[in-house]
């Protein structure tokens, strides 16, 4: 199997387990998605600095598209930093 094959997989089992468990809620700005095409995974630790975490679940989080696209390279704790000084979350839910 690819790697690209793989980490396919292991984000369908990812969404299909939160789905399944707690639903889909971004981990960034607690909105909720009601719909799986909204669904992204995002990798706590970005793939640009850690690859071989790519098909970890461990590493994986539910997130947002705006979140998803927000964060970009920043790991998780610098990206939840900045949303906190930002009050990005309470912005989100509001648009949403």
């Amino acid at each position: 199997m690819t790697d690209q094959n793989a980490y396919a997989k292991i984000k369908q089992e990812f969404i299909d387990e939160n789905e399944q468990f707690k639903g889909w809620q971004c981990e960034y700005c607690l909105y909720w998605m009601v719909d799986r095409t909204e669904v992204q995974v995002d990798h706590a630790i970005p793939r640009s600095r850690r690859p071989d975490l790519v098909c970890v679940k461990s590493n994986l989080r539910i997130c947002c598209d705006p979140c998803n696209n927000d964060k970009g390279s920043r790991d998780e704790e610098s990206y939840r930093e900045y949303i906190k000084a930002k009050g990005i979350a309470r912005v989100r839910m509001k648009k949403w």
